[in-house]
């Protein structure tokens, strides 16, 4: 089952706090989320929360898989009631310290190499990007080393509160072999593809007067 909220861009403020904040509901199996349905309730065989940054908006996620056999919909009741009791009362000065130490030392750790995801050469790129300078990482720090309860626990009513698209993912039911013997001397026929439902305008494409322009997803359809 996975939990998305669109949240700001790397730039923004909260983007820490959402980062800290995702630490504290899934980092380490005492972590809220994880505590919660794999280890005390079992009904999930892992548990995360995570934010992916990116230049213009972000996204943050809560994962959860239910056990083998078992259904989701306990396992989403549990990661709703754990997330509202976070928004309802806060992390923990403990939770936050451990937080904020594991989000530096990972920074340490990864600007020790040169390339790769977290090297020094990834941490310049990310800044230029998202920040418009290179030392914009010496900015993010600073609001990670300044990260206090209240300020975590603001940001996650901000973002959190309202606005997720959950999203369940279930395995195929199991198939059975047709019984036919198959030619595989040569490639199956593709067959006749399903109509393409795509509305388009017949006023010309604004940019290029190409007849193309859709009027449902605003752009050429080539």
């Amino acid at each position: 089952m996975y939990f998305s909220w669109n949240v700001p861009p790397a730039s923004d403020p909260d983007a820490e706090d959402l980062e800290v904040a995702s630490r504290i509901l899934s980092s380490g199996k005492s972590s809220r989320l994880y505590k919660r349905l794999v280890y005390d309730g079992q009904i999930a065989t892992d548990a995360s929360a995570s934010l992916w940054s990116g230049e213009i908006a972000s996204q943050f996620l809560v994962i959860a898989t239910a056990r083998p056999g078992g259904d989701l919909a306990p396992v989403e009741a549990a990661a709703r009631e754990e997330l509202a009791r976070f928004l309802e009362t806060g992390p923990t000065q403990a939770e936050l310290d451990r937080a904020r130490t594991e989000l530096l030392a990972a920074f340490t750790r990864g600007v020790e190499r040169i390339g790769g995801f977290g090297g020094k050469s990834d941490v310049l790129a990310q800044g230029e990007v998202y920040g418009g300078r290179p030392d914009f990482y010496e900015e993010r720090l600073s609001r990670i080393r300044s990260a206090t309860t209240a300020r975590v626990q603001a940001a996650a009513r901000r973002w959190l509160s309202d606005g997720v698209f959950v999203l369940e993912v279930t395995p195929w039911k199991e198939g059975k072999v047709s019984g036919k013997d198959a030619d595989r001397t040569r490639l199956p026929d593709a067959g006749t593809p399903p109509p393409r439902d795509s509305p388009r305008s017949t006023r010309p494409c604004s940019a290029t007067g190409c007849g193309s322009w859709s009027s449902t997803a605003r752009r050429c359809r080539w």
